[in-house]
């Protein structure tokens, strides 16, 4: 990674967000953070020209993975309208994001919240939007009224409304999301709703069963705050850039050694890579003490890195 000797000018922090190769631009995040105001324009005018289409470059989206972060992390309000607008490109805001939309994206949306709740509802009823950005973007909503940004029958009106006209009307992973979102804002009444969701299939039998309504659900009606289902799911405004990427498995030694691995391999003859598993296998597993099937919100535990929801539970 580039060092500088001195502070680095803007387009040089933005060149080490798009050229990281898997290493964290620690450095650069924090120049960053300490001139926020002077380099946010920029940022946001970068976000602008992605969702706008003129600058969807490799660099540009690779980029725009920390600035995103950085946003959140910095509550740019000024962000927010665009960048739910990005989002509604399912595609798009999966090849600039990636795992982070499950993992970080409905923090990021609620920091950054400008006071206006309709750029996240026309991101929850996009229909070209990614099933889990739609999700994230329902568990914001849900968190920011319970935070005092509508009112409980406001709330409760709008999931009666994408319940009688959010698309698909078939399984997609955010009907999961509206079923544990009421749970989280402690609506019992809308368990009969859940079960018809159960009933014909729109969630998925695998991704969550009544009995994890009425457990969230009971969590929420214990607790005089209203906010014990979202503790309990970590929902809340993203705050730590560095302390959060720096954890995850594609900025690790471990990940790098098994990169190597894989370099090495492509050396090797496929008897050779075939041996080479088997040893490692041979080596390296053991029984498991106790087996759990770990939760939706959870790492899975096939070890990809990945929450439960996003992976072996689909």
């Amino acid at each position: 990674m580039l060092r500088y000797s001195g502070a680095m000018i803007l387009e040089n922090v933005i060149g080490e967000f798009a050229n990281t190769d898997y290493i964290l631009p620690a450095a650069a995040l924090r120049e960053a953070l300490d001139r926020w105001d002077e380099y946010s324009p920029r940022f946001v005018e970068l976000l602008e020209q992605c969702a706008n289409g003129a600058d969807r470059s490799k660099e540009t989206k690779a980029a725009l993975f920390y600035i995103i972060h950085l946003f959140g992390e910095k509550r740019e309000a000024g962000a927010f309208p665009t960048l739910c607008r990005l989002l509604q490109n399912g595609e798009l805001s999966d090849s600039i994001l990636g795992d982070a939309i499950t993992e970080n994206l409905r923090g990021i949306l609620i920091a950054c919240w400008n006071g206006d709740l309709r750029p996240l509802k026309t991101l929850i009823e996009c229909a070209t939007a990614g099933e889990f950005t739609r999700g994230a973007a329902l568990e914001a909503l849900a968190y920011l009224s319970r935070s005092g940004a509508s009112t409980d029958d406001e709330m409760r009106a709008y999931l009666v409304h994408l319940r009688r006209h959010m698309l698909p009307r078939g399984d997609c992973f955010v009907w999961v999301e509206w079923a544990m979102v009421a749970a989280n804002l402690g609506y019992a009444d809308f368990e009969s709703e859940v079960k018809k969701l159960l009933a014909r299939g729109w969630i998925e039998f695998r991704s969550i069963a009544i009995e994890d309504f009425r457990g969230q659900l009971g969590l929420v009606l214990a607790d005089p705050s209203g906010m014990a289902g979202f503790k309990h799911d970590r929902i809340g405004p993203f705050t730590d850039t560095i302390g959060t990427l720096s954890h995850w498995h594609c900025f690790s030694d471990a990940y790098k050694r098994e990169q190597t691995r894989v370099s090495a391999r492509e050396m090797h003859t496929p008897e050779e890579v075939i041996a080479e598993e088997l040893s490692l296998r041979t080596s390296e597993w053991r029984a498991p003490d106790t087996f759990r099937t770990p939760g939706r919100n959870e790492p899975c535990m096939c070890g990809s890195g990945k929450k439960y929801k996003k992976c072996c539970l689909r």
